[in-house]
């Protein structure tokens, strides 16, 4: 992917290029000015994710994101899942 993309979260708004390892199931938002990344994936214990697809969090500073990124057409959720002690949500999503 190399498109530029704007995520509305619910306390702060991400710019930049959205890049994508299916590899290692990880979805990143690089900052072009400054060539930071952020790690918008994350892993989840003795879980894998189908192929095509990541995990991403839906609390904390990430509350939102996977309506933010469906919403800018990364990608798509397929599946609402828990984890934790807390049963804090995560999002299954399809990278597009």
């Amino acid at each position: 992917m190399s498109n530029t993309v704007t995520l509305h979260l619910s306390d702060c708004i991400l710019t930049g290029v959205v890049d994508y390892n299916p590899d290692i199931h990880m979805l990143q938002l690089v900052d072009l000015t400054t060539g930071d990344s952020e790690v918008l994936s994350i892993d989840l214990p003795n879980v894998k994710p189908a192929s095509g697809c990541v995990f991403v969090k839906d609390y904390s500073e990430h509350s939102g994101l996977p309506e933010a990124l469906a919403n800018a057409g990364v990608a798509e959720i397929v599946q609402a899942h828990r984890t934790g002690p807390y049963a804090a949500p995560v999002a299954e999503m399809k990278v597009l």
